[in-house]
């Protein structure tokens, strides 16, 4: 896959795996030309979409691009290295006049700085050529000191806020993973609604479990009555929910909890609390 052109991450809730894209962001904003004016935010939208895979209908995006681009031709402008100049010898770009703010809907500009320069911290390659002294203004971050720095920060922070809106908009498709298990939800809680119903006000409870058993039978989860607790319904539930209680000192499963420990009955509870001091009871140690 080329630099020229790279998928968006369909399906992420990951704003922050943009970075994987950055480099090709700046590429595109370094490729831009004289004829492609820093304020047309169509050509440059072009160079974007052609790197996320964007929609061009989003404004949000063409404020943000026409912004970085804007800083990016501002720089290139200010001190272009003399022609006899090697890229190992060139002078620095200047910083870019560009401040992200926080905004509804968009990682936080305090979130995206936390990840970026434990990112720059994390990587010895980026760690030894980037600098983290930052200029605050009213404790928000303003830039970073140093310009290619400061430039890595703004395609950092744009290609997060990127994947972020292209992840909400991939969350609203009827076939994502997110709606398709909203609506087994909704419809198993429908099913037992139904359930309901026949059994308080229609043919009773024998044909309200018929509403259970389909449920279960469509997708193959009737429960072997030969695995464990096959037979029992509380155990049963104990043992298979999403997130079980510690197991009774017998090793059972538990549904009581006390004390960090779980109980498979008010019995082996009450056991438990007998057997501990006085104190821990509430109770005096004193006589």
């Amino acid at each position: 896959m080329s630099a020229d052109h790279i998928p968006a991450p369909a399906g992420t809730a990951d704003p922050f795996a943009a970075f994987e894209q950055t480099p090709a962001l700046l590429a595109a904003c370094q490729a831009l030309t004289p004829s492609q004016l820093p304020n047309d935010s169509e050509r440059m939208f072009a160079a974007f979409s052609a790197t996320y895979d964007a929609d061009p209908a989003d404004p949000s995006m063409v404020e943000d691009l026409a912004k970085f681009c804007d800083g990016w031709q501002a720089a290139k402008s200010d001190d272009p290295p003399a022609p006899q100049q090697s890229k190992a010898t060139a002078s620095p770009p200047a910083t870019i006049p560009l401040a992200l703010v926080d905004r509804p809907g968009a990682p936080t500009v305090a979130r995206m700085r936390a990840v970026f320069e434990k990112m720059v911290n994390d990587t010895p390659p980026v760690q030894q050529h980037a600098d983290l002294r930052a200029v605050e203004r009213d404790g928000t971050l303003s830039h970073y000191e140093d310009a290619r720095t400061d430039l890595l920060w703004l395609g950092f922070a744009l290609g997060m806020r990127a994947s972020a809106r292209l992840a909400a908009d991939e969350a609203q498709k009827p076939d994502s993973t997110l709606n398709v298990l909203a609506n087994c939800l909704h419809d198993h809680i429908t099913a037992n609604q139904a359930a309901w119903i026949e059994w308080k006000h229609g043919a009773g409870a024998e044909a309200a479990m018929r509403w259970i058993q389909n449920g279960l039978a469509g997708p193959g989860h009737i429960p072997d009555e030969d695995e464990p607790y096959g037979r029992e319904a509380q155990a049963y539930f104990d043992a298979n929910q999403s997130n079980p209680m510690p197991k009774c000192f017998c090793g059972r499963p538990s549904n009581i909890g006390w004390m960090g420990q779980g109980f498979c009955s008010d019995a082996h509870l009450d056991k438990a609390q007998n057997d501990q001091p006085p104190a821990v009871n509430g109770g005096s140690t004193n006589g």
